[in-house]
């Protein structure tokens, strides 16, 4: 079977690909996004630019007869309608896939803390990575035509696993692993724990490179700070209450 031709089964050859992508030499670019809400809920996005990866094999796979370029954005497609996990959004604009999915502290993933005053202070840690959330979504048994698959996470606090990953990763020219993580308020520190990595913070935003981070072996920590503006209404309350009642009792 030519994996890319006229009457290939996308949603196998779609899979296939998103394995051999760890196989093969060529530009590569995976980002996630997660967005932090004050109540600790989170939206992650898995962005995955293929682009790269389907240019470099353009010209070896038309000598067989395919036309990578021609069909796999209609194989990413293919695969998204056929993800049943309704909890899992999944689009794609030409060779760029992006799967998201909504998750909260007990999912397991991540750590939130909030300490309330005149500023909400937040604290996010993040222990794993889910990719294994979005690869068995991709994996779901009516895609794999009945077989099974399952992908472990990403466990950032497991030194021997971010080892291994960091030397797996280092054999693919071109690879990109990315972690950017939005919070509710100003970024006021971000880090590796017990780590010496330092991620790019701007904003209420920090950028970790994941192949750095694989290097220190440890949770992705962030906190940032906002003012409370509940505090401040309540504060010029008293205050305006409290000049209107001086004022009142003048006249009296």
């Amino acid at each position: 079977m030519i994996l890319f031709g006229d009457n290939m089964n996308f949603r196998n050859g779609v899979l296939i690909l998103l394995v051999a992508m760890f196989l093969l030499s060529g530009c590569i670019k995976q980002e996630y996004y997660q967005k932090v809400n004050p109540d600790g809920t989170s939206t992650i996005r898995q962005v995955t630019d293929f682009s790269g990866m389907v240019e470099s094999m353009d010209e070896s796979m038309a000598e067989m007869g395919g036309a990578p370029g021609e069909n796999f954005t209609a194989g990413l497609l293919e695969s998204c309608s056929g993800i049943t996990d309704d909890s899992i959004a999944c689009s794609v604009d030409g060779y760029v896939l992006t799967l998201e999915k909504t998750f909260t502290p007990e999912d397991g993933y991540y750590t939130f803390e909030v300490e309330q005053g005149l500023y909400n202070k937040y604290r996010l840690t993040v222990n794993k990575v889910p990719s294994d959330v979005f690869a068995d979504a991709m994996q779901d048994e009516d895609l794999m035509g009945g077989a099974e698959a399952s992908t472990d996470t990403i466990d950032l606090t497991d030194k021997t696993n971010a080892k291994q990953t960091a030397q797996t990763v280092a054999l693919i020219s071109g690879m990109e692993l990315t972690y950017n993580v939005e919070m509710p308020g100003a970024v006021k520190t971000a880090y590796v724990d017990g780590g010496d990595y330092t991620p790019e913070i701007e904003g209420n935003t920090a950028e970790y490179d994941l192949l750095e981070v694989f290097d220190d072996s440890g949770a992705l920590v962030v906190e940032s700070e906002e003012l409370n503006i509940l505090w401040v209404g309540v504060g010029l309350a008293v205050i305006i209450i409290a000049i209107l009642a001086v004022l009142y009792f003048k006249k009296k």
